[in-house]
This record gives structure tokens, C-alpha cells and sequence, in this order.
């Protein structure tokens, strides 16, 4: 009952200290157990070599003399619980016992000895002595005391459970059923500061551990406040900072755009020009062939010339405005594709075609050639907008960041294979310019992160391509330092066939 009633904490408590009790008692009287059990053997040892020596002396005299009655009253004086049976035999055979014959389970130990006479230097064998020596007496005497052991072991057990019971509730656990009652109101109550306990006994332990958790509540308070307006603040700045990268990605976007515009529009130019020039030609040799018929000189050699030359014009003016068409075909195709991320069909190759064909005013203007390494056609499934953003970001980011005013030469070499064994597209960026540092290179893909802070670089690009490679091509994207020991290797790897369900968002 006393275990029943008491808390978790007395149980552990009564059961260590009753455990740590018993175990010294249990020690204790092993040793004393051990300490009696062998003076009780020693004392028998003394007593068999004191038996033996007081029968030697007592029955030398009564056996010399053949005297049965005091042989018999010699051993029998010697019969006690110890000593149970003496039994004599002397040299003529005559045989004296005394006590009773002991149980073999009586652990019986037998000493025999000689009881001898020296007649004129000769040692007289009279008779032989066979004393039975019995340990039970040994054995009681230590039964007695493990009972006394154990006895005192459960009285004072029970003593600690009672004693520790009472000064435990009244001294402890009274106390701490006061501040888990305190615990209890604190955690109903909706107000944080009312969860300030308050207990107006006396400033023992327990009072300490009271006014200690009003200090931690306190502190969790202020750090609750101070997390309150740390967290409206980086909410705050996270949506800045949103908002800043929204613009500055339209910013990158409408610069790529502004970069592709003003390249085709240098390229436009030439064949435009071209065209018009010949079509002025081709007005004023029509306006002297009119003014010729009209005065009725015209002559069968000056027709032909003319005709000639409105020929000539014609093919070249046809062949101009064919080439500015076709420009404004791939504008068309890149601007499309830039803005649209429809799932088709393509062939890789052509697609760079139409990038690098659209961004050739920029590769010219900065003196650089692109060097293709081509194997046979690779038809994709997958989303040729997105794709055509990537490629042209690594353009981009060559031109803005490999080489230096006056690098010559300055190489991008594209390399395009199809590993059958996975279905996965291996495309290849290279370029012979000045590289990445080492330490800047685990950082590339981070948004905001640039070299040309301040100098048109806004850190996005990179980044933009990162996310549509293994965002929506469900692809990846490393950057590395090539074999050569110079400049910088995009690899990507994208699946031929985007899986279905890729996002197109």
C-alpha cells in the first residue's frame, strides 16, 4: 500500500535506498557469515587436536592396564553434540565405543590416531582411537545467524519505507505538488503574463525552482516579442527583395531583348540597304528606258542594255530582300520561342542555329568565333522557348564575362552528342577565355551573385538558367574548367524526351 500511494519519484527513491541498504546488509553478513564460518571450522580443528591429546593421555594408563570400565568413562566424559561417537580398539582386540552412532548425513568427519606406551625406548602401539567429529552444530549456529541476518535486513527495510515515505510527502513532495498545481493554472490561463506563478510558503528549493521559472517565462516573453518583430521585419525584406529580383529579371530580360533587337536590326541593315540602293537603280534605269521610248529613239542594243540592267538589279534587290526575310524569320522564331514554352518537337541543331543566327551581330561586334562540333541530328521532345533562353544566356554571359577588350582569340566551341544507353542530350559550352576563380565557381547559380556588380551585371542570369534547366527541362547544370587549363565548360544534360508532367508554368 505504501507503494502504491506514493508518487513515481518516492518509488525510485525508496527502492534505491532500500536496494543500496540491502545490498550493504547483504554484504555485511556475507562477511560476518564468512568470518563465523571459519572460526567455527578453526575451533573445530583446536577441538579435534585437543580430543586427541587428552585421549592419548587419559586412556594410555586404563589401556595399558586392561581397565574397560575406565576406558569407558574416559571416552564417554568426551561425548557432546561435537563429538557424538568415540569408538577404541586396543592391540587385543577388545573393542569400547561411547554416544551414538551418527547419520551419515550428519556430515560426519573421523580422526583416528594411536594411543602408544614406551617401554624401555620402545614406543608400545596399546590401542586405536576413532573419534567421529560432526559439523550440524556448525551448520545450526550459522543457520541462526542468516535468519537474524535476513530478519534485521527486512526490519529495517521496512523501517526506510516508512521513514522515507513520511519525509519525503511532507518535506518534498508537498512542495512540488504545489508547483505542479501552479504548472497546471499557468498553462489554462490565456494572458502570458498571469502564467507568473506565485507561492507564499517559504523560500525553500522549490520556491527557488518558482522564481526561477518566472525569470525563464520573463526571458521567453522578450525573446518572443523580439522574434515577433525580427520575423515582421524579414518578412518585410523578403518581399522587397521579391520584388527587386521581379524587376530585375524583367530589367535582364528587356536587356536581352534590346541586345537581340539592335543586333538583327544591324543585320537588317545591310541587306535592306543593299535592296534600296539597287531599287534606286533599278527606278532611274526605268525612268531613262521610259524617257527613251517616249522620244522614239530607242534602239534594239540601248533596250537590251537596260533590260540587263534592270535584270541584274532585280536578282540582287531579290537576293537582299531574301536575306533581311530570313533574319526577321529567326527574330520571328527566337521571339516565340522566347515567349512561349509549348512542348514540341525539334531538331537540337536547328534550334542553335536560329540562337546563334540571332545573336551574330553580338558575336561579331565582340570579335568572337563560334566553333560547332556537331554529330548527326538530335530530335528532341521537350520545350525549344526555354531551351533558346538557355543558349542564348550562355552567349550572353560569354561575351559579357570570358574575355577581356582585346582577347584574341576569342573561341566558343559548342559540343551536341546523344548518349542512347539513358536517352539524355549532352551539350557542351566551352570557351578559351579567363576563366572562373576557384572560390567563385561553387556560386554561379546563386541569384544576385556577379562579378560585374555595378557594371550592367545584375547577377540573374546564370541563376534564370539554372532553374529552367532543372526546373522545367528536368535536366542539370555544372560549370567546370575545361581540359585545356583555360576558361570555362558549361555542361548541361537534359532528357531527349522531357518526362510528362514537367511544369510548364
Amino acid at each position: 500500500m505504501i507503494f502504491m500511494n506514493s508518487p513515481r519519484i518516492a518509488q525510485k527513491v525508496n527502492g534505491m535506498l532500500i536496494l543500496l541498504v540491502s545490498a550493504i546488509l547483504i554484504l555485511l553478513g556475507t562477511i560476518n557469515y564468512q568470518t563465523t564460518s571459519q572460526h567455527l571450522l578453526r575451533q573445530m580443528l583446536l577441538d579435534q587436536v585437543a580430543l586427541q591429546n587428552r585421549l592419548q593421555t587419559s586412556l594410555r594408563l586404563p589401556l595399558w592396564n586392561f581397565d574397560a570400565s575406565q576406558v569407558r568413562e574416559q571416552i564417554g566424559s568426551e561425548i557432546n553434540p561435537f563429538v557424538p561417537y568415540i569408538e577404541v580398539i586396543d592391540n587385543s582386540g577388545m573393542r569400547y565405543t561411547a554416544g551414538v552412532v551418527p547419520d551419515k548425513d550428519q556430515h560426519l568427519d573421523v580422526l583416528s590416531f594411536s594411543v602408544t606406551y614406551v617401554v624401555a625406548h620402545h614406543q608400545l602401539v596399546l590401542g586405536t582411537v576413532k573419534a567421529y567429529f560432526s559439523s550440524m552444530p556448525m551448520h545450526k549456529t550459522l543457520n541462526v545467524l542468516v535468519r537474524q541476518t535476513i530478519t534485521e535486513l527486512v526490519v529495517l527495510d521496512l523501517s526506510l519505507i516508512v521513514a522515507l515515505r513520511l519525509i519525503l510527502k511532507v518535506f518534498i513532495f508537498r512542495r512540488l505538488i504545489e508547483l505542479r498545481q501552479a504548472l497546471s493554472r499557468a498553462l489554462i490561463v490565456s494572458d502570458p503574463l498571469e502564467t507568473i506563478m506565485i507561492l507564499e510558503e517559504n523560500h525553500d528549493e522549490v520556491g527557488q525552482v518558482a522564481q526561477q521559472v518566472n525569470e525563464i517565462i520573463h526571458r521567453l516573453l522578450n525573446d518572443l516579442v523580439a522574434r515577433q518583430r525580427a520575423e515582421a521585419q524579414a518578412l518585410q525584406a523578403l518581399d522587397q527583395l521579391t520584388q527587386a529580383k521581379e524587376i530585375l529579371v524583367q530589367n535582364e530580360k528587356m536587356a536581352a531583348l534590346g541586345a537581340l533587337v539592335a543586333g538583327i536590326a544591324h543585320e537588317l541593315n545591310t541587306p535592306i540597304g543593299n535592296a534600296l540602293t539597287v531599287a534606286t537603280l533599278v527606278q532611274e534605269c526605268s525612268q531613262m528606258l521610259n524617257q527613251i521610248v517616249s522620244k522614239g529613239a530607242i534602239t534594239k542594243s540601248s533596250l537590251q542594255e537596260h533590260l540587263s540592267q534592270i535584270v541584274d538589279c532585280s536578282n540582287v534587290m531579290v537576293s537582299n530582300v531574301k536575306k533581311a526575310a530570313e533574319l526577321v524569320n529567326k527574330f520571328k522564331q527566337i521571339a516565340v520561342n522566347q515567349s512561349s514554352v509549348q512542348r514540341q518537337s525539334f531538331i537540337l541543331q536547328e534550334l542553335i542555329s536560329d540562337v546563334l543566327g540571332a545573336h551574330q551581330y553580338i558575336l561579331n561586334k565582340a570579335d568572337i568565333k563560334i566553333v560547332r562540333e556537331d554529330q548527326e541530328p538530335i530530335f528532341m521532345d521537350s520545350f525549344p522557348g526555354p531551351l533558346s533562353q538557355v543558349f542564348g544566356q550562355l552567349i550572353v554571359n560569354a561575351v559579357q564575362h570570358a574575355f577581356p577588350a582585346g582577347f584574341n582569340p576569342a573561341v566558343i566551341t559548342l559540343r551536341c552528342s546523344l548518349n542512347n544507353m539513358d536517352d539524355q542530350v549532352l551539350i557542351e559550352c566551352e570557351d578559351n577565355g579567363r576563366g572562373i576563380e576557384p572560390q567563385h565557381r561553387p556560386h554561379v547559380f546563386e541569384p544576385f551573385f556577379t562579378t560585374r556588380m555595378g557594371q550592367g551585371g545584375s547577377g540573374l542570369g546564370l541563376h534564370t538558367l539554372h532553374n529552367i534547366v532543372t526546373g522545367l527541362l528536368k535536366g542539370s547544370v555544372q560549370v567546370e574548367m575545361p581540359r585545356s587549363g583555360s576558361g570555362t565548360r558549361f555542361l548541361l544534360r537534359l532528357p531527349r524526351k522531357t518526362p510528362i508532367g514537367a511544369d510548364q508554368s
